[in-house]
């Protein structure tokens, strides 16, 4: 019997049994075994067996016996039509994707991406999830090469959102950065909830004063207020990402 995608299914009735599977010559150089009961459900026999100048595999089932009948499918472990990262045949028979779609749920995630992080590769509305909870969606994460299930993916103590929301690069280590030369770096700005792109306000001479900005972990502005002993303007210099900053008097 062929499947669909042209492989070649053995059908067996008895056990134990030894099966022989058989594939096409221009196959590469790893294959994928599977079995089912229905034709529908399948599971790895065998994942990733080199079979270099092979067109043929003898395989011995001595533990399926409590079934009538059973199915054993080889899949070629390299062949990816798509360029998803998951080979055509794992799609076929584990996934149920489209081994000829990049995104089979058009949610703008790869098919392979969603499958390697735990998402489902059938669910457009996995997107906008928030997988770690670190402020950015999953499919933020996937444009911008973050993991989707790591918080803080480059490990510098500033969660992914944070950075992403203050301009920092979620890739990048770099907590002893000063992003705006404030002269506190980018981890201070974090656990001291300032933004690492606002720097510090400096006082005319003479006044006595702060500025203070206070954000969450997602980058959004909490508290915004001005303590000044002056009646002199408070002037501020914007960082490169800032459009547009107010002078302020008490």
């Amino acid at each position: 019997m062929t499947a669909t995608n042209g492989l070649m299914l053995a059908i067996q009735t008895a056990w134990p049994i030894q099966v022989e599977l058989s594939w096409p010559s221009n196959f590469t150089h790893q294959v994928d075994v599977y079995f089912s009961t229905n034709m529908t459900d399948w599971v790895f026999m065998v994942a990733d067996e080199p079979v270099t100048g092979l067109t043929a595999l003898v395989i011995t089932d001595l533990e399926s016996t409590n079934y009538t009948a059973g199915f054993y499918a080889p899949g070629d472990a390299e062949q990816d039509t798509d360029g998803d990262v998951l080979a055509d045949d794992r799609e076929q028979y584990i996934y149920k994707t489209d081994p000829g779609l990049f995104d089979t749920d058009g949610d703008a995630m790869g098919d392979g991406w969603e499958a390697a992080y735990g998402l489902n590769p059938l669910l457009d509305s996995d997107g906008a999830l928030d997988l770690d909870s670190d402020g950015l969606s999953n499919v933020e994460e996937y444009a911008l090469g973050t993991e989707p299930d790591a918080e803080d993916s480059d490990s510098d103590g500033m969660p992914d959102g944070w950075e992403v929301a203050g301009g920092l690069d979620p890739l990048t280590e770099d907590p002893a950065g000063d992003a705006d030369g404030d002269g506190a770096n980018n981890l201070a700005e974090y656990t001291g909830r300032t933004h690492p792109q606002i720097v510090n306000v400096t006082p005319p001479t003479g006044a006595t004063g702060s500025l203070v900005f206070r954000y969450d972990d997602d980058g959004r502005l909490t508290e915004s207020h001005l303590n000044n002993a002056s009646s002199e303007l408070y002037s501020l210099t914007p960082a490169h990402n800032v459009a547009h900053l107010d002078i302020f008097t008490n």
